[in-house]
């Protein structure tokens, strides 16, 4: 029945209108949901762990391994374990994901290629570098095969994969790899890409363990205007960018009074510091009380400062403020395995993490 005083048409009108509304409502309400869910499982990741290992428990006892609900909770698990730094209890439950879509879709399907990138990226972070080439190799071929070179999927296998030979000390592998990533941006006309810049800052970190401080210096300051340009002040990336020519300097100015190479073996260098700690969530330059003396990297949120780290002679000096102790690591493994233990938090790989999506964004494949 159509209301005294209105026409036809309106009350058609207001009918669609209340058929339309209750979908985009309903979205935003998921959304909200999904985003306070995720904000949860990083305020709360152990109980987020408790809950994502009962579902999977309750989807290998009634549902069996191979069902789609429990290669997502495995998923789902592997992702908080990584948040917490338990790689190696994530390490075997990737695994279990890539044996899944590698057995159900295919060896060179998208699905298979993507869970063995977690993988690769797990063995990387434990210091199976080895292992991680394997599995980057593999991602790499099979994407250049399906996508093509230039896809921005199989570049980022291509970075990534340049970022394990560097690890095993294959440096001009790992450049002519991340050259050739950036080359790809740049020919797709994505050169001042987020993603291009990226790739930049790790060619950037090979050329100085190659000795080439200057061209990295120059890549670093490169990275710094783009981010200018795209990036509204304060922005965490543009920060990030702001870091490594302050510590290339630094390096520079280091090599030149001693007369030694970075790849002397002279004890730790503050470029292993740099690869380790640049970007990552927490982590920051502070200049040194003591005029002259070398900045400090800083961990804390908010200004505060929890651990300070540095290169000390032929060893690595961290501070830990609440305990007031000094801890003497003989190199950046060392270090890991200190902070992985003690300060988990501290070991959260650069872009962040934003809810379950943060190892996802590391790739950006999904």
């Amino acid at each position: 029945m159509i209301p005294f005083g209105s026409t036809y048409s309106d009350e058609v009108k207001r009918q669609e209108r209340s058929k339309r509304g209750p979908i985009p409502w309903l979205r935003t309400r998921v959304a909200q949901e999904a985003d306070r869910a995720a904000e949860s499982t990083d305020a709360q990741p152990e109980v987020a762990l408790q809950t994502a290992q009962s579902t999977l428990s309750w989807s290998l006892r009634h549902r069996g391994p191979d069902s789609t609900l429990t290669v997502n909770a495995k998923r789902e698990v592997a992702e908080i374990l990584e948040r917490l730094g338990r790689l190696d209890e994530a390490l075997p439950l990737r695994s279990d994901v890539a044996t899944y879509f590698r057995l159900h879709q295919g060896a060179d399907d998208e699905g298979t290629l993507r869970a063995e990138g977690f993988v690769g990226f797990d063995l990387e972070r434990l210091g199976r570098h080895a292992e991680a080439v394997q599995q980057f190799e593999h991602v790499l071929s099979g994407r250049t095969t399906t996508l093509g070179p230039d896809d921005t999927s199989t570049l980022l296998a291509m970075e990534w994969l340049g970022c394990s030979q560097r690890s095993l000390g294959n440096l001009e592998e790992s450049r002519r790899l991340l050259q050739e990533a950036v080359d790809g941006y740049q020919r797709q006309g994505a050169g001042e890409t987020e993603e291009c810049m990226k790739a930049t800052s790790h060619l950037a970190t090979t050329l100085l363990r190659l000795d080439q401080v200057a061209e990295a210096s120059e890549l670093r300051r490169h990275i710094s205007e783009v981010r200018s340009r795209a990036l509204s002040p304060g922005h965490p990336e543009l920060e990030e960018s702001k870091v490594p020519p302050e510590a290339a300097a630094f390096e520079v100015h280091e090599t030149e009074a001693s007369g030694l190479s970075m790849d002397d073996g002279v004890g730790p260098s503050k470029i292993e510091l740099v690869d380790m700690l640049s970007g990552r969530p927490g982590w920051r330059l502070e200049p040194s009380l003591t005029p002259g003396a070398t900045p400090l990297w800083c961990f804390g949120v908010g200004g505060k400062i929890d651990l300070s780290v540095a290169v000390d002679g032929s060893s690595i000096s961290l501070y830990v403020m609440d305990t007031d102790t000094q801890i003497v690591c003989r190199d950046t493994d060392e270090l890991t395995k200190w902070l992985r233990t003690h300060r988990a938090a501290a070991l959260q790989e650069p872009s962040t993490h934003p809810g379950k999506s943060g190892f996802r964004k590391l790739f950006e494949w999904s």
